[in-house]
């Protein structure tokens, strides 16, 4: 439910936001409640992440914000299982470095080597998509927010609590809400299962008044 701008850079050579990208050193393994350092051996007992956000176009006051992210139980859609992955395999990286950069050895300009761009991300949702059978005509970065919303609302999970999470400063977060396809065939069962009430005759009508 990141916004874009927090995790990639918008391609065409054109450089991220380093105030509002998020580095190596926003990320904080936990265990339990307490700051752990990373390596193979403590990896096994991390039960969360806590990410710092440095700004994003709702924080006017330019002091950020923190989220903390604990274990799922699917491992193909954990984020803490897949951000220990990720910093295993790219141990060598500065901690000034962005999450979602991958050659840093490489050297070179930070603006164009290595930070994941918008159409990456979107790439490969269409790409996802079509491995499931989806159509993926449109997708964009911003789908990932847009689905991350919907799922929790459609889950029942409290305005406030979406807002929270998401940093929404107002419930303007409801016009990202999708229906699902099957949220969208259960309406279509409900209006065809609803029968429109028969209107009365005048006989009925008049014998309904004076008996």
């Amino acid at each position: 439910m990141l916004r874009a701008n927090n995790y990639t850079a918008p391609g065409g050579n054109k450089a991220f936001d380093p105030a509002r990208i998020l580095m190596w050193q926003d990320v904080t393994f936990i265990t339990g409640e307490a700051a752990t350092q990373l390596t193979p051996v403590t990896a096994p007992f991390i039960s969360g992440v806590r990410i710092h956000i440095k700004s994003t176009k709702t924080d006017q006051r330019g002091v950020g914000f923190a989220r903390t992210m604990r274990r799922s139980h699917d491992p193909d859609l954990c984020v803490v299982s897949a951000l220990i992955q990720h910093f295993m395999n790219m141990a060598s990286a500065p901690d000034d470095w962005p999450v979602t950069a991958y050659y840093h050895e490489h050297g070179g300009d930070l603006r164009t080597r290595g930070v994941v761009t918008r159409k990456d991300v979107a790439d490969l949702l269409k790409v996802s998509g079509a491995a499931l059978g989806e159509s993926m005509e449109g997708p964009g970065s911003h789908s990932l927010r847009i689905g991350g919303a919907s799922t929790l609302h459609s889950t029942g999970t409290q305005d406030s609590a979406i807002m929270w999470f998401g940093n929404w400063s107002s419930p303007t977060y409801l016009i990202y809400c999708r229906a699902s396809k099957d949220l969208a065939n259960q309406f279509a069962e409900t209006m065809a299962r609803s029968r429109r009430p028969r209107r009365p005759s005048f006989e009925e009508s008049a014998a309904a008044l004076w008996g």
